[in-house]
């Protein structure tokens, strides 16, 4: 029997985006509800390895795309490089799912942010 592993990429592989100019010290970045040790671990308990992929051996990582709104809801998710349709689809749902996230601010008000997150799956 195959054990499954979800490997995350650690916090200097999450890409942030922002898509107001961020020269200025009033900037702060949108964040995850308890920081990037939540979101991965987040990311580990909510992410299921499809059964076909597992059955194909398929595996690799998922890069996700997407936008966090000013109320912090994360939407337009899109996958940038995938695997296979199964694991593609799988790695949209855990984003599309997550918890509101605090969202990023200019100048003390909400602004939106793009984010883009890789999940590895890889089948033992």
């Amino acid at each position: 029997m195959k054990k499954v592993l979800l490997l995350f990429v650690l916090l200097f592989s999450f890409g942030v985006y922002a898509q107001e100019n961020t020269d200025k010290k009033e900037y702060t970045q949108a964040e995850f509800p308890g920081g990037q040790a939540a979101l991965i671990k987040y990311l580990a308990k909510n992410t299921q390895y499809p059964k076909e992929a597992k059955e194909k051996d398929k595996s690799g990582k998922v890069t996700v795309f997407f936008v966090i709104n000013k109320n912090g809801k994360t939407e337009n998710v899109k996958v940038v490089n995938g695997i296979c349709p199964s694991i593609d689809k799988e790695a949209v749902r855990v984003v599309e799912t997550m918890p509101k996230w605090k969202p990023a601010t200019k100048n003390g008000e909400a602004v939106e942010t793009t984010y883009s997150v890789p999940i590895t799956f890889l089948t033992y």
